[in-house]
């Protein structure tokens, strides 16, 4: 991810690498990353940066990294997918399910605990209001007031699904 002040951000097994100036500098957990091992980084519109790992969520703002998980009301501690709504904020995919993050903590999104909707890989907003969820289950699409799923009984070639991303007209790779 390259940040709203240009600065690069790269996840990966180890950490997470951040490269300003000519140089890289390393996280990890000792450095306050509530993970080592980083799957998904976002800036929401505050600013501030968001990455999913094995050990939840993390936030980075100017104070440095707060860390949240199963603890504070996560699904999971394995997050591994994150997007942004304008209806719904901060979305977190993990191999609990997708919730999203309210002032008073994580929350479900519709019915997002029933059976499917866990494992979740990628997420995107669709253009009209509606989500995409990809998880090891199938693809899923939220429309503002319920879930769908599509497996292999659908069509699909396979119930794994690993990423999702909207075409511009309405449709989804």
């Amino acid at each position: 991810l390259v940040d709203g002040d240009g600065v690069l951000w790269v996840g990966h097994s180890q950490g997470l690498d951040r490269h300003v100036d000519g140089q890289w500098h390393r996280y990890r957990v000792d450095d306050g990353l509530g993970m080592n091992r980083v799957y998904d980084i976002l800036e929401d519109r505050e600013g501030n940066l968001w990455f999913a790992g094995d050990g939840g969520l993390s936030r980075y703002d100017a104070k440095g990294f707060f860390r949240l998980g199963r603890q504070d009301g996560l699904l999971s501690d394995h997050v591994e997918a994150l997007a942004t709504h304008p209806d719904y904020g901060l979305l977190i995919g993990s191999d609990g399910g997708l919730q999203r993050l309210t002032p008073d903590g994580p929350a479900l999104l519709g019915a997002s605990a029933r059976p499917g909707l866990q494992e979740m890989r990628d997420i995107v907003a669709d253009g009209a209001g509606g989500l995409w969820a990809a998880s090891t289950r199938g693809l899923h699409h939220f429309d503002g007031s319920a879930w769908r799923s599509y497996t292999v009984d659908d069509g699909l070639v396979h119930n794994w699904v690993q990423a999702v991303t909207p075409d511009g007209e309405g449709g989804v790779w």
